[in-house]
């Protein structure tokens, strides 16, 4: 069809061509030679469907501007081909369009959203300004326990401040922070009454007031545990939990493995017996057996028996921990396999837990360690940054059994980070000593969620109860989850702040704290800066190749209004000068 436009406005040119010089008048020869020309090209243009095709090169630098950026560091990459943007305005195809990305300011609230190329993306992370930078501390206790409150101070002007601990208007403890002491601090109050309650901390600078963030928390009444520990061997590991056991209340009676058939045992918070037997009349008197897995294949197979009995038709919680593959006893047979893990990358020692996310002590399973493939069967408690299972549970008839492969956890305690260690022994010891049967169980937010923002909500249940919550008000419908039975998942978007309570299905009421925009800025920005850093250097995760598709031509034909003013122009050109001959 081309070939016939092409013919046709071949002839209709050499028409206008012979008219304008067979015309024996000389005078305005060349302004009919245009007009003609102009003709010819208008109805080419109308005819023939004329485009610009053009691929987007990438040659351009995507500025993005997260919160607290500078405009001095912004300026030395805003060059003529770059494109600046904010994160709230910025959308995939800006992404896809850009050979360079550079990221300032505070960081990306969530590295999920877009499907940015990290090989090409710089980050120019922002100093922190003034005020507290982290902040840690667990908002479920029981009666009598400390909130144990810790946290850090950025201080970049090496400034005098004070930090005050208030409840109400009462002044419950105090800090200062000299210009060259450290920037750590702790608070450890332990409130008196139960149910939901607020403390406020205070930043203060002489008389002005930095900052005013809210520390909420839930007073339960205590639920004393009794713990029999079997330990193969001593170890500073042992010695370190022994030790926080009996000083977080729990019922402990320990046995230790000194040479082949000499045992020692300690006994505190309950009275002694006769460890050297594990018989179903002494785990009757426990409600958790916390062992290696070297102490529980050494067990006669009677005795095992028995734990298994135990477990199946008493509820007994057991908890198995190891960081050497060794061949399992006979009551875990099929249930748990285990995978040898090489990694040493920084990125990775980044540990999840349900409710609080931690950064590995260094010397933590140093570059090796051990994980559990995941099952149907099995709930995580504890994983790394890519998701693999360092501890999980499973239901074993009536009771639980749950495995670790995280040692040498002690070393949060010598490195500081004691919030750490109490959680993740609290979550492990709560989560499989389960003393009287419940339904179901609920994981709500992260543990400082804010107002505007979606919350995850997780159901652990059995198979017939209804997957139907109220949070405020609102009924949530959870949807199952692809692998694990039990698990149902939603989410919860909040639209006030303060106290909430969920309602779920089963009658239980559960208080939830929302956080408002205003409180703990600086704490969210430095955890953006932590975990953009944290992405970034996790390169093996860099999907862009696998999921963009290749960019299309963009194609633009020329506008018509163009070819009829043109054809319009040419023809009136001509007309009047005929009228003038």
């Amino acid at each position: 069809m081309m070939i016939f436009y092409l013919i046709g406005i071949v002839l209709l040119t050499m028409v206008f061509l012979g008219v304008v010089f067979l015309n024996p008048i000389q005078r305005r020869r060349w302004l009919r030679l245009w007009a003609s020309l102009a003709v010819v090209l208008g109805m080419a243009l109308l005819v023939i469907p004329f485009d610009n095709s053009s691929v987007i090169s990438g040659n351009n630098h995507l500025l993005i501007l997260t919160g607290g950026y500078q405009k001095d560091t912004v300026a030395a990459y805003n060059k003529s081909n770059a494109v600046k943007v904010s994160w709230e305005n910025l959308d995939q195809s800006q992404i896809d369009q850009a050979a360079e990305i550079h990221v300032f300011g505070y960081g990306l609230p969530d590295t999920s959203v877009w499907n940015i190329p990290k090989s090409t993306t710089r980050f120019h992370a922002s100093p922190l300004p003034t005020g507290i930078a982290s902040i840690h501390w667990k908002q479920e206790i029981s009666l009598g326990q400390g909130l144990l409150i810790q946290g850090s101070v950025s201080n970049p002007q090496q400034q005098k401040l004070q930090l005050q601990l208030v409840s109400g208007l009462l002044v419950i403890d105090q800090r200062n922070l000299g210009a060259q002491g450290s920037n750590r601090f702790e608070f450890n109050p332990s409130p008196k009454n139960l149910g939901t309650g607020n403390f406020q901390l205070l930043l203060l600078k002489g008389k002005d007031t930095l900052s005013k963030n809210p520390i909420p928390f839930i007073v339960q009444s205590p639920k004393p545990i009794s713990v029999l520990l079997l330990q193969d061997a001593p170890s500073f590991e042992q010695k370190f939990l022994k030790n926080w056991l009996t000083d977080h209340g729990y019922e402990l009676a320990a046995r230790t493995r000194i040479s082949k058939q000499i045992f020692d045992q300690a006994f505190s918070n309950r009275a002694s017996a006769n460890l050297l037997n594990i018989n179903a009349g002494l785990l009757s008197s426990f409600d958790l057996l916390l062992t290696d897995e070297a102490s529980l294949n050494n067990l006669s197979a009677m005795e095992q028996y028995q734990v298994r009995a135990a477990i199946r038709e008493k509820g007994l919680g057991l908890l198995v921990t190891t960081d050497t593959i060794l061949k399992h006893a006979a009551l875990l047979d099929q249930a748990l396999v285990l995978k040898n893990i090489q990694d040493s990358s920084s990125a990775n020692r980044y540990l999840k837990m349900q409710g609080h996310d931690s950064t590995w002590h260094p010397m933590i399973n140093k570059d090796a360690y051990l994980m559990m493939l995941p099952s149907a069967k099995m709930q995580t408690l504890v994983s790394d940054a890519k998701g693999r299972v360092l501890a999980g549970i499973y239901l074993e008839g009536m009771g639980k059994i749950g495995y670790s492969t995280l040692g040498q956890t002690h070393l949060w305690s010598l490195a500081g980070k004691q919030w750490d260690y109490d959680f993740y022994w609290t979550q492990l010891l709560e989560s499989v000593a389960s003393q009287t049967a419940i339904k179901e169980s609920w994981t709500l937010g992260s543990g400082m969620d804010f107002i505007h923002h979606p919350v995850p909500i997780v159901q652990w249940k059995d198979l017939a109860q209804d997957s139907i919550s109220l949070v405020s008000g609102s009924k949530i419908y959870l949807q199952q989850n692809a692998i694990y039975a039990f698990k149902q998942e939603g989410q919860f978007w909040p639209q006030q702040s303060g106290w909430q309570n969920l309602v779920t299905s089963g009658g239980q009421i559960k208080p939830w704290y929302v956080f408002d925009t205003k409180d703990w800025q600086l704490t969210q920005w430095s955890k953006n800066i932590v975990q953009t850093k944290t992405w970034l250097a996790n390169s093996g995760d860099d999907k862009k190749s696998k999921t963009l598709e290749p960019l299309q031509p963009k194609r633009q034909y020329v506008p018509a209004i163009w070819a009829w003013l043109i054809l319009l122009l040419g023809l009136a050109v001509l007309w009047i000068e005929s009228k003038l001959e």
